[in-house]
């Protein structure tokens, strides 16, 4: 049975969950005379708290869940997800169906939540992602009435950030151009399915925000453009929208916005995968193989990160090991700069 850990995330959930799961069980175990158990005999009253208060802290258990995936969360998720978090503790608070001691812990808990909300103010990354994020745009404040003066400001924000971009022409040579790295293929990820999952933080990634249209339209201003057409919904009702694709298949038509849109939509939601890399940086130089060259751990873990995500292939990695050359040891300028870019 899962214990209730003090330093464990949703410990508690998964103990009332399991509970509550072999109730019978626990009951006549706990009604036994010979094990001493009475004591921690529940009355029906204390199981339907349990039963409140599983329900009520489900809705923790998804959010962690939901922001320790590795796939198709980036930034512009946090605020939708803070308001759905928000939505759903105010519900709670409200419900005659809660103890009133459950609905009191939710109002601090709320009252917590608003506090880190208000932190994304301090920041413009938060919105510049979200207006960058072909599902919202403008339309998902506009929908949630947000204020006319901050969706104002938050478009703003995204103009002045786009003006500090140049022209890819000016700037960066075309793909075949280039020789300092390998362009590989970004393929459309099969593993990304939501359809097996209940998690209730899923869902306004697969929403839509507006009716969909289709950008056709060719001018100099990008953004312009971009914001003058709605919000795009996934082809498959199952799948949310692979941004970093819909960004890479839309760069012809807007090459400079694609450019900002990308920086800011490869920026995480938490720092729970970036762990996860720490992680696997300690199984790759380990104790038994600790001589291992800074380039050398920094080039396994990002072609195995690469390959993991399907942005290269068997066949990539034997087409660069057949024109591979062999780099002196002591020769530290012998890696060019951008030998880790990837082309998306």
């Amino acid at each position: 049975m899962p214990r209730d850990v003090v330093t464990r995330w949703n410990s508690t959930y998964d103990m009332l969950a399991f509970a509550l799961e072999y109730r019978k069980p626990i009951e006549m175990l706990s009604a036994d005379w010979e094990l001493d158990l009475r004591k921690y005999e529940l009355n029906p009253q204390e199981w339907k708290l349990a039963t409140q208060l599983k329900d009520v802290l489900q809705v923790f258990k998804h959010a962690t869940l939901f922001f320790s995936q590795s796939e198709n969360l980036n930034i512009s998720a946090v605020i939708p997800s803070m308001d759905h978090f928000d939505e759903k503790l105010a519900t709670i608070i409200v419900s005659p169906h809660y103890s009133p001691s459950i609905r009191s812990a939710i109002r601090f808990g709320k009252k917590t939540l608003n506090k880190y909300y208000s932190k994304t103010d301090h920041s413009n990354i938060y919105r510049v992602a979200m207006v960058l994020d072909p599902r919202y745009k403008l339309s998902y404040f506009k929908k949630l009435d947000w204020e006319p003066e901050w969706i104002a400001e938050a478009e703003e924000m995204v103009k002045k950030v786009f003006d500090g971009y140049e022209s890819p022409s000016s700037t960066t040579t075309t793909a075949t151009e280039e020789t300092d790295y390998i362009m590989l293929p970004n393929p459309q990820f099969d593993n990304t399915s939501v359809a097996d999952t209940t998690n209730i933080f899923e869902d306004f990634l697969v929403q839509s925000w507006s009716p969909a249209l289709q950008s056709s339209a060719t001018t100099e201003d990008e953004l312009k453009v971009y914001l003058s057409t709605g919000p795009v919904t996934s082809s498959d009702p199952r799948k949310p929208l692979d941004v970093i694709m819909w960004w890479r298949e839309h760069e012809t038509t807007y090459p400079r916005l694609s450019q900002v849109a990308r920086d800011h939509l490869c920026i995480p939601a938490s720092s729970v995968d970036v762990e996860r890399i720490f992680s696997k940086a300690r199984i790759v130089l380990s104790d038994l193989r600790n001589r291992l060259a800074v380039q050398t751990v920094r080039s396994l873990i990002c072609v195995g990160e690469w390959i993991k995500a399907g942005l290269i292939t068997e066949k990539d990695l034997h087409a660069w090991l057949k024109g591979f050359k062999d780099i002196e040891q002591d020769d530290k300028d012998s890696v060019k700069s951008g030998w880790d870019k990837i082309n998306i």
